[in-house]
């Protein structure tokens, strides 16, 4: 599975981006050129790496990953969003992404997300360590929603700051 989504699609299309800037070594953040991915920049996220703990915070989010969130998560912690996740996506996220940390490795993978009608649509993603000052400590990503009937929609994030 794997490797049919590195093949196909928008995270093969950052995959062979990220492989392309450092041989497959984790690149500096710097070396990123937005021009090089345009087509991909509504999708993607920057984030920040904190150790002890290990926490991932939303440095940058594209538009259209605003979009399908419900909100914008910049400025935000994976980790808020753990309590109200009923699905497991946030926690496969949060996994892969300490493993892209740890190993300056992608990590690819993808997580089931519902939609308001009950369908299930499949979320491929792709997790691409980036280094600032010759450490890890960020990283590019991006997900690849599925299809969902077109009378259907993605029941977004829960906000819990909203919840107050």
């Amino acid at each position: 599975m794997k490797d049919e989504i590195a093949r196909h699609g928008k995270v093969a299309t950052l995959h062979a981006h990220w492989q392309s800037l450092a041989g497959g070594a984790p690149p500096a953040r710097a070396q990123l050129d937005p021009t090089a991915i345009k087509p991909l920049l509504p999708y993607i996220y920057i984030v920040n790496f904190e150790i002890e703990p290990f926490r991932v915070h939303f440095r940058l989010t594209g538009t259209l990953a605003d979009q399908w969130n419900g909100f914008s998560l910049t400025g935000r912690y994976l980790d808020e969003f753990l309590k109200q996740d009923q699905y497991g996506a946030n926690r496969i996220l949060i996994d892969g992404y300490e493993l892209a940390f740890r190993s300056g490795q992608p990590v690819i993978g993808q997580y089931h997300w519902p939609t308001r009608s009950g369908y299930n649509t499949v979320v491929d993603f792709g997790l691409f360590p980036l280094t600032v000052d010759g450490i890890v400590a960020q990283a590019i990503s991006i997900e690849d929603v599925g299809e969902v009937p077109i009378a259907d929609e993605f029941v977004p994030f829960e906000d819990p700051a909203k919840q107050n």
